[in-house]
């Protein structure tokens, strides 16, 4: 290498020329130029998303929801349409346009010297309780007709067969002793019992003053339950019968899925009810009557059998001297004649308690009303028995009967 050759190189910097003599020169050249060379920090590259993973996860939420709403829809309209909670599985819906329904109606009487005690346990239906006169039954005994109609949602007359077969209903008569009572109703059964068939079973004692009507339908367990078959008792009492029996007589009615109806039926009334309405007519309480239901109206059109009770006497609740009627969800509706005078204990947590026809003073506080207190504030009589009408989510409506005061 000739290191006398000399070359001219342009620093861009600084735009000033710097001699080199030979290689080495050549080198210190380039480094300088390196360490004059800016340096790049080192950042973060962001990288930029999809959206495709939100727009999937979004739409199928959408699309949960959207069926969702749409169970919703289809639950409560059966649910309005019929009156009850829906019992047939919702998802059955889709194929609700083939089948149909199918009934099959039994009716027995039963001859009973006296009257002290009726009791109903119906797990899914209707229950009617009348009373009659001699020449509307064609009878003049003191029969008392039950007359039982299942109902079944089958494709065809065979498949129907097969599940009016699954029903079970059971008719008894007894005679008990005077203080003694029917066996509380047992729990419903999921299933139905091994010798099911689809006929009555009627057990007659004779000298029977009491009857027991059991009514049950299979796979009705849970929320949604597994069939639309349900079972109606209507009972048909003499009223001569029945009059005999006066206060002493106890109707026992539980129906968790079904309206319960009375009508002109005395005494001591103990009504239970889930989801259904209970209608009450031409009745008068005895004390201790209690009539309730979790979803559905109660509607009562009597009067009060109002009575001194026995010293330290209560009702089968534990509350003295009371009558109760109450609903979880929805209105009470009661009319009383007259001169009857009792203390009333009104209560809903939300709704309204209307009783112009009385005017009484009902206190409201944050949505809720109440009254305690006469039912005829103006009246010297002092009450001594309680009408306890209870609500949670409704109103309470007080009416004054046209005719005079029966019973009271």
């Amino acid at each position: 290498m000739n290191r006398g050759s000399n070359r001219t190189r342009r620093s861009w910097e600084s735009d000033s020329e710097e001699w080199y003599d030979d290689e080495e020169d050549e080198y210190i050249y380039q480094r300088r130029q390196l360490q004059q060379r800016p340096r790049r920090r080192g950042r973060h590259v962001r990288r930029r998303r999809s959206i495709w993973p939100a727009l999937i996860t979004g739409c199928a939420l959408g699309i949960v929801l959207t069926v969702l709403a749409a169970a919703a829809v289809v639950f409560f309209t059966f649910k309005s349409l019929s009156g009850v909670m829906p019992v047939g599985n919702l998802g059955g819906v889709g194929g609700l346009d083939s089948t149909k329904v199918f009934t099959q109606q039994q009716s027995q009487s039963f001859l009973l010297t006296a009257l002290s005690q009726i009791q109903v346990c119906n797990e899914i239906g209707n229950v009617t309780i009348n009373t009659t006169s001699a020449t509307s039954t064609g009878s003049t005994g003191n029969a008392i007709t039950v007359t039982t109609e299942k109902v079944v949602h089958s494709a065809n007359q065979s498949s129907a067969n097969q599940e009016f077969g699954r029903i079970t209903v059971t008719t008894q008569t007894s005679m008990l002793s005077s203080g003694t009572s029917v066996a509380a109703c047992a729990p419903f059964s999921s299933t139905a019992p091994a010798n099911a068939t689809n006929t009555v079973v009627q057990s007659a004692t004779s000298n029977a003053n009491a009857l027991e009507v059991d009514a049950s339908v299979p796979d009705t367990s849970g929320i949604l339950r597994g069939t639309n078959d349900s079972v109606n008792v209507t009972i048909s009492i003499p009223a001569g019968l029945l009059a005999n029996a006066q206060s002493t007589f106890l109707l026992t009615v539980n129906a968790p899925l079904g309206n319960i109806t009375v009508n002109g039926v005395s005494g001591n009334l103990q009504l239970k009810d889930s989801s259904g309405n209970i209608t009450v007519n031409q009745a008068v309480l005895a004390l201790g009557s209690h009539i309730e239901t979790g979803e559905g109206n109660v509607t009562f059109n009597g009067a009060l059998a109002v009575a001194q009770p026995a010293q330290g006497g209560s009702n089968a609740n534990g509350a003295p001297n009371s009558y109760i009627i109450q609903t979880e969800q929805g209105n009470i509706d009661v009319t009383l004649p007259v001169g009857t005078n009792v203390i009333i204990d009104a209560n809903t947590n939300v709704g309204q308690i209307k009783a112009n026809d009385f005017a009484l003073p009902v206190q409201s506080s944050d949505g809720s009303m109440s009254y305690n207190g006469p039912l005829q504030p103006s009246s010297s009589n002092k009450p001594t028995s309680v009408l306890v009408l209870d609500v949670s989510t409704g109103n309470v409506t007080l009416h004054k009967a046209s005719i005079g005061a029966t019973g009271a």
